[in-house]
């Protein structure tokens, strides 16, 4: 099976344990750093990046809940390594939305994206299936009870946006909810549902 992603001239063919975690085309100029392969537990990011100053990031797959919710994740982080945000998620986002992001900005998402896979392993949630748009108001409750800024939590849940837009192109699609992101609504009121966010969106 393959996925087209619109910014790229051909499909991306589903990686096997030997493709490359960062495509050829997407190494900055003579960039010698290391590229690890699929299977690998570390993948290094340093490739992606053309200044030698900069922070060399990577991604440690064990520090990830291990069983399907890792399976999963490691195949939406390849999407989003190599591919781009689809056109149609970009529409009503901020000017700030790129469809390509840095290593940073992807070390960084993918910090979240482990944050929201363990809580969902405290909670016997095992697969992103599982993982509705009701479960993640609950997330967001979370992080709130945390004493996290609404900032905070929001930033949480545009990493978990871009994790279910990179979901959506899949043509093995996990089943993560849609997060609903809506800065007038209080995700600390234990009275509110996904449905009742669209309720009052809608309104």
């Amino acid at each position: 099976m393959t996925l087209t992603v619109p910014a790229r001239q051909a499909p991306i063919q589903l990686p096997e344990p030997d493709t490359p975690t960062i495509a050829v085309d997407l190494i900055h100029g003579d960039n010698t750093a290391p590229v690890a392969a699929y299977a690998e537990s570390v993948w290094p990011l340093a490739a992606l990046i053309d200044n030698p100053s900069t922070t060399r990031h990577s991604v440690d797959w064990n520090t990830f809940p291990s069983g399907q919710l890792r399976t999963e994740l490691r195949l939406l982080a390849w999407l989003m390594i190599n591919g781009s945000l689809p056109q149609r998620f970009l529409i009503d986002r901020s000017v700030s939305w790129r469809p390509r992001v840095s290593a940073s900005v992807i070390s960084t998402t993918l910090g979240h994206w482990r944050q929201l896979s363990e809580w969902l392993a405290s909670r016997g949630i095992a697969t992103l299936a599982d993982c509705t748009a009701d479960v993640l108001i609950s997330y967001s409750r979370h992080l709130r009870q945390r004493n996290r800024s609404r900032s905070t939590v929001h930033l949480h849940l545009s990493a978990t946006s871009r994790l279910w837009a990179f979901d959506q192109t899949s043509p093995a699609p996990a089943g993560i909810g849609e997060p609903l992101l809506r800065s007038s609504v209080d995700f600390s009121n234990p009275g509110i549902s996904a449905r009742k966010v669209r309720d009052v969106t809608k309104a």
